[in-house]
């Protein structure tokens, strides 16, 4: 790709070195602090970057006003001017004005006295221990990142570095013009540098595309209007994730570029900076910007890292492979390592689940991360990957289960909007990508869907089952992955609207699945065994008839017989009683799941956890629980247990799965989706 460069501005060899941080104050305290002794002298031409309220007001500055006669706008709300103290004045009294600001120097996050990086000979056998520490293996078997571009704003990139330079998606755009950095150079390959072509590194991000904006020079130095600008013009690009490996003081005008690339769509990572302080430090604490720190190979925070309240997560950062500006793999230290670690995994998200917000992104990277220390957060790629939401953020949580519904090689995720949301279905690839959406019910209805699939005419290909949730009649559907209806019925009296659970299996061992319902809170514990068309086969109840709370029912080779058996789970307003039977309702096993004074209800699936033919149990606890998803055998035995998502959450879980994943939603609150791994 070429290198496009920016011409060179007459001010640019007036900067402002970087002391320690001050937070901008009053209009009267910048202009004073611009004359400040030490600063500049009286009637020194300096660069200074003015912010006004509206862009209104920059267009009437530059037109009318003699002070702003030579200043050019480098984005949004901000002009840049080259001006003496005489004018001072003038800036201050302009309409409009929100902010004075000289244009800072930043500097590079990274550590260049590390000895790895001026004698690369001296890190022989170097490795990515990074990859297993935050699990990119599990978040590569979901997203490979394409589609997505990461903007990196830091030194340039080396266009002889194919690794590096392949991936570029448009030229280089040159804030400085003096070639490009090591820093620049191994900060884009760790976001994403070419994966899975035997040379060089692995990008975290895989697929994803590069942009490079270069606003440091050789030196690690670079100025704020060159950062604004760059700001502005990755966010105008379309960049879905924007990197920042620099820290310097805070800036409104920085802020309002922040902002304008975050209202496009961008998310913003930048790092907390290697002064081992406590200390914000800019971009990284900007509004809105997640801050990484570093940690060691050991899972502590790095020595060097900046820490506080303000970081948002860590990431490894010590000795992290990457290539230096003469192609040799070295070992690379810093947040400035940590930082394109964390985008490269960001990029992995957005990939996934295209309908994430910025803030949604923040969030379940925080909520999936793992715990290192009190309040300190290092990143899990694997859970944060896996973790998406299918409805964008819907309050009103989910239901799902997993098969094979298009007849490929690969099993399909499904999902079904909870109470509160359309009846609104939707088949994704393990991947990410959106497969199809129906509405299974009138678009009107709020009452949810809960879903199933099985191969209900046995052409070995998976259909999609739908119960109508609270409020509607207990109205059960068969669809094809397109939403084509293929068959439907009501599994209990038309008038009853408590909703109805569903589930489907060859619980009769004649090649076909069979659909098994439970009744909805207000009901029996009714279970029905029902062909497609609704012939009923079989029905009894589950627990005592007397219990009004609901019953939740998955079905499952729990024998290893080649014909499922149901699973049963109480439930609100009774303990956590799981139990199992055969099609005719003879009782085959029962445990409760969780204390068995939880009376908030206890959802249930199965998935063969051990690949030995048989399947195990997986429960979920209902609303008011902790999110605490356990598997285990028939007979109750313990074989693993997790958090599905952050351990405070208290929604209520579903559960799932198909070969090779456990399948985790949230009931309530959050549509919060998750693939984990069976080994």
């Amino acid at each position: 790709m070429p290198i496009h460069h920016v011409p060179a501005r007459k001010d640019r060899r007036t900067t402002f070195a970087v002391g320690r941080l001050c937070a901008i104050g009053s209009l009267a305290t910048i202009v004073a602090g611009l004359l400040a002794p030490g600063v500049a002298g009286a009637g020194e031409t300096r660069s200074v970057l003015v912010t006004f309220d509206t862009t209104d007001h920059v267009r009437q500055a530059l037109e009318r006003v003699s002070a702003f006669r030579n200043g050019h706008g480098i984005g949004g709300r901000t002009v840049a001017i080259a001006s003496s103290d005489r004018n001072f004045a003038t800036l201050a009294a302009t309409p409009g004005v929100l902010a004075v600001e000289p244009d800072l120097t930043y500097r590079a996050a990274d550590l260049p006295n590390d000895p790895c990086i001026s004698s690369p000979g001296a890190c022989n056998g170097l490795t990515s221990t990074y990859v297993n520490q935050i699990d990119l293996d599990a978040a590569w078997s979901n997203s490979k990142g394409s589609g997505v571009t990461i903007a990196v704003l830091d030194g340039g990139v080396d266009p002889g570095n194919p690794d590096v330079a392949s991936k570029l998606v448009a030229g280089e755009i040159d804030y400085v013009g003096d070639g490009p950095s090591t820093h620049g150079t191994s900060v884009a390959a760790i976001a994403g540098a070419a994966t899975n072509n035997g040379v060089g590194i692995a990008g975290t991000g895989w697929n994803a595309g590069l942009r490079s904006y270069k606003v440091l020079d050789q030196s690690g130095a670079g100025l704020l209007s060159d950062v604004i600008s760059a700001l502005h013009a990755a966010a105008d690009s379309g960049a879905n994730v924007i990197n920042m490996a620099f820290a310097g003081a805070a800036s409104v005008a920085l802020d309002e570029a922040v902002g304008y690339a975050r209202n496009k769509g961008a998310v913003i990572v930048a790092a907390a900076g290697n002064d081992g302080a406590t200390t914000p430090v800019y971009p990284a604490a900007s509004p809105g910007v997640i801050a990484v720190g570093s940690t060691t190979t050991n899972d502590t925070i790095a020595p060097f890292s900046n820490t506080g309240s303000w970081v948002d997560l860590y990431a490894p950062g010590v000795s992290v492979p990457a290539p230096n500006s003469s192609g040799v793999i070295a070992p690379f230290t810093g947040t400035s390592a940590s930082t394109p670690i964390v985008s490269g995994v960001v990029a992995l998200m957005r990939a996934r689940s295209p309908g994430l917000t910025n803030d949604q992104v923040a969030d379940l990277l925080t909520s999936t991360a793992v715990e290192i220390g009190a309040g300190t957060l290092r990143v899990d790629a694997g859970r944060a990957v896996s973790t998406w939401s299918p409805y964008g953020g819907l309050a009103n949580g989910l239901r799902i289960a997993g098969g094979n519904v298009d007849g490929d090689a690969d099993q399909e995720v499904v999902t079904g909007a909870g109470a509160g949301g359309g009846p609104h279905v939707i088949v994704a690839d393990r991947t990410g990508p959106i497969l199809g959406s129906f509405y299974a019910y009138d678009p009107g209805f709020r009452g949810g869907v809960d879903v199933a699939t099985g191969d209900l005419d046995g052409d070995g290909r998976d259909e999609i089952v739908t119960g109508a949730g609270p409020g509607g009649g207990p109205h059960v559907r068969g669809f094809n992955a397109s939403g084509t209806p293929l068959a439907g019925f009501f599994a209990y009296d038309p008038g009853f609207t408590g909703g109805v659970n569903v589930a489907a299996g060859d619980v009769d061992g004649d090649g076909r699945d069979e659909i098994v319902t439970g009744a909805g809170a207000g009901g029996g514990p009714s279970v029905t065994v029902r062909r497609a068309d609704g012939t009923l086969l079989a029905s009894f109840f589950a627990y005592d008839p007397g219990f009004t709370g609901g019953v939740d029912v998955s079905t499952g080779d729990l024998d290893g017989d080649g014909r499922d058996e149901i699973v049963t789970g109480a439930g609100a307003g009774g303990g956590p009683h799981v139990r199992a039977f055969s099609m005719y309702g003879t009782p085959y096993a029962g445990f409760f799941a969780y204390d068995p004074g939880f009376a908030g209800g206890v959802r249930v699936g199965t998935v063969d956890l051990e690949g030995d033919g048989r399947d195990e149990i997986l429960t979920g606890p209902g609303p008011g629980g902790g999110p605490h998803v356990t598997a285990r055998g028939a007979d109750g035995t313990m074989l693993r247990s997790f958090y599905a998502v952050a351990p405070g959450f208290t929604g209520g879980i579903d559960v799932g799965g198909f070969s090779g994943s456990l399948l985790v939603g949230t009931l309530k609150d959050v549509d919060t989706a998750r693939i984990v791994p069976t080994n």
